[in-house]
């Protein structure tokens, strides 16, 4: 994230990621909750304990569908692909695939 946004814009992105993220450890639970409870209550007709974790992959595959929509028209805009910098290792442990 760091090598698509400037030096000066690097604090304002961490926080409305910090942001994001505390949003969906409030709602996330709710969800995921009111989501079993439904389909295991016998007095509905669909008996699915496991729509929590369809409701997730559904949830995850929208998020990467519209990031690799956003990831294409950006490079369309600036008419080149994306380069990452081999030297900088990410503190995840995950190495960004090459483009």
């Amino acid at each position: 994230m760091t090598h698509r946004v400037s030096e000066r814009e690097q604090g304002e992105t961490a926080g409305a990621l910090q942001s994001m993220r505390s949003i969906t450890f409030i709602i996330g639970p709710v969800l995921f909750s009111q989501t079993f409870s439904w389909f295991i209550d016998p007095k509905h007709s669909v008996h699915m304990p496991g729509a929590p974790f369809y409701l997730a992959a559904l949830l995850l595959f929208t998020a990467m569908s519209c990031r690799r929509g956003s990831d294409n028209r950006n490079e369309h805009e600036r008419g080149q692909r994306v380069e990452y910098h081999s030297d900088v290792v990410p503190t995840s442990g995950v190495i960004p695939p090459e483009l």
